[in-house]
């Protein structure tokens, strides 16, 4: 199940990996880290935690990063210096035009599967001339998590919190 498009303030992923997050996270990409007796914080730049718990099973998630509308091809580079992008496969290329969004994206596999995209999104006015570092993580925009029926979960999320069903 997605959500796309919002500002997340806060969310909380688990995970059997969590040294090896705390490290790639602060260490390779260069964030902010905060450790506790239950896991750690990630604090993003322009606000926002990411936070992860300990689970004793692997956890699988999508969650997606704005950066500034103008710096798809520094983030590139960016993502290149800590991991492998991901190639889509139909297009065979690093960076991902999503025309129906007026958007450009790129995908890395952090070191417990999650799937991460920094997303520059063309019609917000975030643009900078700054050289592309970790502060160009702007806030966490896209959520994807595991659930066994998509259909019940997403009925459970409108009724609950006013969650509206995204089409592309």
């Amino acid at each position: 199940m997605y959500f796309r498009s919002v500002k997340f303030e806060h969310i909380e992923i688990q995970s059997s990996q969590l040294d090896e997050l705390f490290e790639f996270y602060t260490d390779r990409v260069g964030l902010k880290g905060r450790k506790d007796g239950l896991g750690f914080n990630i604090e993003l730049p322009h606000g926002g935690i990411l936070r992860f718990t300990q689970s004793k099973q692997p956890w699988y998630y999508h969650f997606a990063f704005n950066i500034p509308e103008n710096k798809i091809e520094a983030a590139l580079a960016f993502v290149r210096s800590f991991a492998e992008p991901i190639i889509e496969s139909e297009t065979n290329s690093e960076i991902v035009d999503f025309l129906s969004w007026n958007a450009h994206a790129t995908y890395f596999s952090d070191p417990a599967g999650n799937i991460v995209e920094l997303i520059a999104r063309h019609d917000l006015n975030n643009s900078s001339n700054a050289p592309f570092s970790a502060a160009d993580l702007l806030e966490v925009s896209e959520l994807g998590f595991p659930c066994r029926n998509v259909k019940e979960s997403f009925h459970h999320l409108h009724q609950e919190l006013g969650v509206q069903n995204f089409r592309f």
